[in-house]
C-alpha cells in the first residue's frame, strides 16, 4: 500500500542523498531558487500579497530541509 511505497521512496532518496556531491548539487539548486524567487517575495511583500510570499518561503524552507536531510 501507500505507506510501504512511501517508505521505500524515502529509503531510495536517503541512499541517493548520502552522496556528498549530490547534496552539494541540491544546495546549489536551492540557492539558485532563492536568488530567482527572492525578488518575487520582496515584491510581494511590498505589494501586500504576503500570502504568496509566505507560500514561496514555505516551499524554499521545505526544499532546504530536503537538501540538508
Amino acid at each position: 500500500g501507500w505507506p510501504n511505497l512511501f517508505i521505500s521512496w524515502v529509503r531510495e532518496k536517503s541512499m541517493w542523498l548520502n552522496h556528498k556531491t549530490m547534496q552539494q548539487l541540491l544546495m546549489l539548486l536551492y540557492l539558485l531558487l532563492v536568488v530567482i524567487l527572492l525578488p518575487f517575495t520582496n515584491y510581494c511583500f511590498f505589494a501586500e500579497c504576503q500570502g504568496d510570499a509566505a507560500a514561496v518561503d514555505a516551499v524554499l524552507t521545505w526544499l532546504l530541509i530536503i537538501c540538508c536531510w
